[in-house]
C-alpha cells in the first residue's frame, strides 16, 4: 500500500504543536492523515495511542481502515474495541463516546499520542479538557501530542472555534501559535488539497459544488464564519432582534416575576431558559444547559443563579417528559423535583411545528442578554431542518443536533407563553 501523504497532510505530520487541528471541511483526507499520523511512534515499545470517534459504527470504520495499513507493518488486531499491538510492543487502542462514563473512563490512563476524530461531536471544552489529562508520557523521548479531525458545524463547533482561533486573522491557518504553555496550530485541507479522491470520484466534488450556500461554503470551502446558516427556522427573526438592538446588556430586575423553561435530556444535554416580563417587553436573562448531570446539578445552578441576584422564581414549566419515570429509581422525575422544592408546571402539549410558529412569532418581544444567553443565542440562530444528502434537499423537520436542547426549551417558553396569553390571564401569571 502507498503511503504518500498529499502536501497538506505533510504539514499536518510535520507539525511539533502540542495540540494540532486539521481538516475543517469534507473530503480533505482527515482520516488517512490520523492514520499515518501514529507510524512516527510505531517504533517504540513504550508508545500508547489512544483513537477517540463518538459512536461505534463510526469507529469500526476507523478501525478497518487503519488496520489496512498497519497490518503491513506487523501489527495485531485485538479486542473490541480493538486495539493494534505493533512488533515493537508499541499499542494503539481505540474507543468511542457511546457510554455515560465515557469521558471518565480514561481517567488514570496515559497515552502519549490521542487523535480525537469529528473533535466538534465533543459537546463542550471542560469535557475536552478532561480527557486530555490522560495526555502524558514519562518518556522524553515520546513527547505528549493531541490530534484532533473535524468539519465545520457540529455540537462543540464554537468552543474548538475559539480554542484554535479560526478566523482570527492575527493567527493563520497552518502557523504554530502558543496559548497558556501550550502551542496550536490549525491545518485546514479541503477536497482541493486531496488529489487522491479528485481523481477517483470527480463527481463528489460535483455535488459538494451543488449544494445550498451555507453547506456548500462548510463542506466545500470549510467556512467557520458565523453567518445565516441554511435552513434555518429564526434566522429571519434573530437577524432582526440584533439590528433593533434587542440583543445586548439585559437587566435581571429582582421585582420582577422570574420563569424558567426548560429541556430536559437524558443521554445529552439539559437547557434552562430564564425569563423575566415587563408590560409587553420579555427579557431572556439567562440561558444554562450542561450534559450528563443530574436534576441536582440544575437545582443547584437555580440557587447559585437566584442567591447572586436577589430574585424569587414564580414558576418552573417543563414539557411532559417530565412525568417519566427513572429506570433506576422508579420515580417520576417531577416527584424528584417536587421533594426539592421545584414545583413543574407542563407546557401544552404542541406539535413541533405548531412550537416552532410560536417561537417565530414571541422573538420579536424578547431581548437577549448577549453574555449570559450567548450559548441559546447561538442556539436559536443553529437550529434549522434536517438535509437530505440524497435529494440535495431540506427536510420539513428540524435536524436534531446541539441547537435543537437550547431551541427546544425556547419553544416550549413560546407555546406556554401563547396558552397564557390566550386564556385571558398573563397580567396575573406574569405580573405586569
Amino acid at each position: 500500500m502507498t503511503l504518500k501523504p498529499t502536501p497538506k497532510q505533510e504539514v499536518m505530520l510535520r507539525s511539533t504543536a502540542d495540540f494540532i487541528l486539521y481538516g475543517g471541511a469534507r473530503a480533505g483526507g482527515k482520516t488517512f492523515a490520523a492514520i499515518l499520523w501514529f507510524l512516527y511512534r510505531i517504533h517504540n515499545p513504550h508508545h500508547r495511542g489512544l483513537v477517540i470517534r463518538r459512536n461505534a459504527k463510526d469507529l469500526s470504520d476507523f478501525v478497518d481502515r487503519a488496520f489496512q495499513v498497519y497490518k503491513d507493518l506487523g501489527a495485531k488486531k485485538t479486542g473490541n474495541p480493538a486495539k493494534f499491538t505493533f512488533p515493537s510492543g508499541a499499542i494503539i487502542y481505540t474507543g468511542h463516546l457511546g457510554t455515560d462514563d465515557a469521558y471518565t473512563a480514561y481517567q488514570g490512563h496515559e497515552y502519549d499520542a490521542i487523535l480525537i476524530e469529528e473533535l466538534t461531536h465533543i459537546p463542550t471544552k471542560i469535557l475536552f479538557e478532561k480527557m486530555m489529562g490522560s495526555l502524558r508520557s514519562p518518556h522524553k523521548e515520546l513527547k505528549p501530542q493531541f490530534l484532533g479531525t473535524t468539519n465545520p458545524g457540529g455540537v462543540g463547533a464554537e468552543w474548538v472555534k475559539e480554542y484554535w482561533h479560526i478566523g482570527d486573522a492575527s493567527k493563520p491557518m497552518g502557523v504554530k501559535f502558543m496559548e497558556e504553555g501550550l502551542t496550536k496550530c490549525f491545518i485546514q485541507a479541503t477536497v482541493y488539497d486531496n488529489p487522491h479522491l479528485l481523481e477517483a470520484d470527480p463527481k463528489y466534488v460535483k455535488y459538494l459544488e451543488s449544494l445550498p450556500d451555507t453547506l456548500r461554503k462548510q463542506w466545500l470551502e470549510g467556512d467557520w464564519s458565523d453567518m445565516d446558516v441554511e435552513g434555518a427556522y429564526y434566522s429571519k427573526q434573530m437577524n432582526t432582534a440584533e439590528l433593533a438592538d434587542r440583543v445586548g446588556k439585559v437587566p435581571i430586575e429582582p421585582a420582577l416575576k422570574t420563569f424558567t423553561f426548560w429541556d430536559l435530556g437524558i443521554s445529552d444535554a439539559t437547557s434552562i431558559w430564564v425569563m423575566q416580563a415587563y408590560k409587553n417587553e420579555i427579557r431572556a436573562i439567562a440561558y444554562y444547559e450542561n450534559n450528563n448531570e443530574g436534576l441536582t446539578h440544575y437545582i443547584n445552578w437555580l440557587h447559585d443563579f437566584r442567591d447572586t441576584h436577589g430574585i424569587n422564581f414564580t414558576g418552573h414549566y417543563f414539557p411532559h417528559d417530565i412525568e417519566v419515570r427513572e429506570m433506576s429509581t422508579g420515580k417520576k422525575r417531577s416527584t424528584f423535583l417536587r421533594s426539592k422544592g421545584i414545583s413543574p408546571i407542563l407546557v401544552p402539549n404542541k406539535g413541533i411545528m405548531d412550537g416552532i410558529e410560536a417561537a417565530r412569532n414571541i422573538i420579536p418581544q424578547v431581548y437577549f442578554d448577549a453574555d449570559r444567553c450567548s450559548l441559546g443565542i447561538k442556539a436559536l440562530k443553529n437550529y434549522r431542518k434536517e438535509f437530505d444528502d440524497k435529494r440535495n434537499i431540506y427536510k420539513d423537520q428540524p435536524l436534531h443536533d446541539w441547537a435543537s436542547h437550547g431551541a427546544d426549551a425556547f419553544r416550549y417558553f413560546a407555546v406556554a407563553w401563547t396558552k397564557t396569553r390566550a386564556s385571558g390571564d398573563g397580567i396575573k401569571s406574569w405580573g405586569y
